[in-house]
Formats: structure tokens, sequence, C-alpha cells
């Protein structure tokens, strides 16, 4: 098996992948608040999956999970090597993806031409604000702006000091959600539009920044290099992540509450997606601790499942929300029950995203990897005849 691999953290992004897909679709799109309501406009309803209320958490898990995988990759890249990896593992997925998302809203008209067009395009580029195909590609645009603050620590050849990174993405986040926490219901007019520029412009990293540098500290405690001082940090910042989801949980936005009845609040225990998001990220120090026992008892077989599963997560989570809302919609119309539809929509993600993990992605990949020497050759080839 390779070394500084953790099958156990593919397994846990598969999970992750899970929670957001089951959220979206089983409790979060039959909301008439939801962004994907309008596809179905009230067709069904399943008031049995409201457990599932809590599956947002996903997002968080894996943003902590790519802050340990990311600063990984970064350890010994230069710029240029850890450029072309990160353009190779996002890029391909998302041109798939977001190709598939097109011929699905085509076939459920659910755009206008113009609007598509504006859509693809934004996607095809992961332009840094909507609209794109899916909602769920913010995620992406926080992955890059984290991708760019790595990869200036890589530039000024401060990648060995990674864990300032770590520091300064918890005193900064960790500040907003502090704040955010005391003062939600204030009236003083520009905290208030400070608090909703924090929670509101995701792109800020203000509200997501203590999941990345969680990732990082567990980075550093894999490679024995949490220090003291890191390991204080750690743990506040693991503190902080618990207090953003207890907010979000708890104390949310005054125009999500209008939307949001009493009796749904009453089932919002925030501790509930504390302790999911605290069992699944768990499983990274359990794997650093436990790494090579666990690996002993891993078949290849079976590290290579895993390792499927979580090239799997990043295809569902692209994937799973208009592809299996219009397929809901289509077996609801036929006469299938919601919980039926749910877990056909549910079957053809995963079949879906195992394809492409399986078949697709890795030769785009391998193409894409070739393809982008030539392009920036022919790109500075062109800049020095026009000088």
């Amino acid at each position: 098996m390779q070394k500084n691999y953790y099958p156990l953290v593919d397994m846990s992004r598969f999970f992750a992948a899970m929670l957001v897909l089951i959220y979206h679709l089983g409790y979060s799109t039959w909301q008439p608040r939801s962004n994907g309501y309008f596809i179905h406009e009230g067709l069904y309803s399943i008031p049995q999956m409201s457990w599932a209320w809590f599956g947002y958490i996903g997002v968080q898990i894996f943003f902590v999970i790519s802050g340990f995988v990311i600063t990984h990759s970064a350890a010994k890249a230069s710029l240029h090597q850890f450029v072309i990896g990160r353009i190779t593992r996002l890029y391909p997925t998302l041109w798939i993806c977001a190709t598939i998302t097109l011929l699905v809203c085509i076939a459920g008209d659910l755009y206008s031409g113009s609007e598509l067009l504006r859509r693809y395009v934004g996607s095809l580029l992961l332009l840094p604000k909507a609209p794109w195909m899916e909602g769920v590609y913010w995620t992406l645009v926080l992955e890059i702006i984290f991708y760019a603050l790595v990869g200036l620590m890589i530039l000024s050849r401060r990648i060995h000091r990674i864990d300032l990174l770590a520091i300064f993405l918890t005193l900064y986040s960790g500040s907003a959600i502090i704040v955010a926490s005391l003062f939600h219901a204030t009236d003083i007019d520009w905290l208030s539009s400070l608090i909703g520029l924090a929670r509101g412009k995701r792109q800020l990293l203000a509200w997501h920044g203590v999941f990345f540098a969680m990732g990082i500290y567990f980075y550093l405690a894999s490679v024995g290099r949490l220090r003291a001082i890191n390991a204080l940090f750690a743990i506040a910042t693991l503190v902080l992540c618990c207090l953003q989801i207890y907010v979000g949980a708890a104390l949310p936005r005054a125009e999500a509450l209008a939307e949001i009845g009493q009796e749904e609040m009453a089932m919002r225990l925030p501790w509930i997606p504390i302790a999911a998001f605290l069992v699944f990220t768990a499983v990274i120090p359990l794997s650093i601790r436990y790494g090579a026992r666990i690996g002993q008892h891993v078949s290849v077989r079976m590290a290579s499942l895993l390792r499927l599963l979580g090239l799997m997560s990043y295809p569902i989570s692209l994937l799973h929300f208009t592809l299996g809302l219009v397929m809901m919609r289509l077996l609801v119309t036929q006469g299938a029950s919601p919980m039926l539809a749910l877990g056909v929509a549910c079957m053809l993600v995963l079949v879906l995203s195992w394809a492409i993990a399986r078949f697709v992605e890795p030769d785009f990949q391998r193409w894409t990897r070739a393809q982008l020497p030539r392009l920036h050759q022919a790109i500075f080839a062109r800049g020095a005849a026009i000088s």
C-alpha cells in the first residue's frame, strides 16, 4: 500500500459526499426556500427524511480533508507541480459533470438558452461568482482560494512554515465566527452588515477558513511537526469549528429564520451536526495514529476499493443536485412514490459517479496533464512574438 495513503480518509470523504447527497435530495430541495424547488414546484415532499437536515455538515468535513490532503501534496512540490496537480484534479471532472448537467437541464427544460450558455461557460472556467451549472460549485471556489494561499507559501519558499497559514486562518476565520455568535441579533447596522458579509460572501474564507486550518494541523501531526503552540491552536480551531456549526444550526441568518418554522427549529439540535463532524473528522487522527496497523489489515483489493470510493466523492458532489431532482420529478410524475424516486435517483448518481471515477476521469486527467505544458509553451511563444 502506498506510503502516506490513508484509506479511512477516503472512506470518510465518500460518506461526507453521501451526507450532502441525502441532505439535498432527501430533505432540503422539497423545502420552498430551496434553490432546487423550482424544478419540481412542490410536486412531492418527503417528511420521513426530515432527519437528514444535518447532512450539510459533509461540506465542512470535505474542507478539513482538503486541508489535510492538499498540504500533504504541496509539502515537496514545486509551484509548477502543485498548480498542474490541482488543475488536473479539479477541472477534467468538473468539465465532465458540468456537461452532463447541461444535457440534463436541456432535457428538463430548466433554463433559457442564453442562461444555460452563461452558466455553462461560468462552470467551465469556474468563475469566482455564480451562476454556475450547480450551486454547489461555490465549494470549488473556496478550494481554489485555499490552493492560492498554499501556492503563495510555495512561491515564497515558506511551505515548511505552513503552520503560519493555519494560524492565520484560525485567527481570521475564528474572529468572524466568534463575532457572529456573540452579535447575531445585533441592531447595530454596520456590525450586522459585517456579520452578513462574513457568512454570506463565502469567497472571503471568513466562515469556513477554520476547517482548512484544521486539516493543516492534522498534516503537521502526521509528519511529526505539531509543536506545542500549534497543538494549542489546533485545539482552539477544533472548538471554533464546532462553534461555527452551532451558529449555523442554532442561529440561522434572519432571512433563513423567516422561512424556518418553529417545528423545524425545534428539531435542529446543534449537537447532532457537531457530533457527525467530530466522528467523521476523527478518522484523520485515527489514521495517522494507527495507519501502519490499519494498513496490515487492509488488502490491496480493499485499498483500491476505498480509493475508488474516495474518488467517487467528487463527481457525486458535482452531479447529484440537478440530475437527481430531474430524475425524481420524472419518476413521481409517472406514479412512483417520493421515497422510491429518491432511491433510484441516488443509485443513478452513484453509478454515474463510479463510471466517471473508474473509466473516464483517469484518461481525461492524463490528457489534460499532457496538454498543459503545450498550452503554456504556446502562450509564452505568442507573447514573445508580440513583444
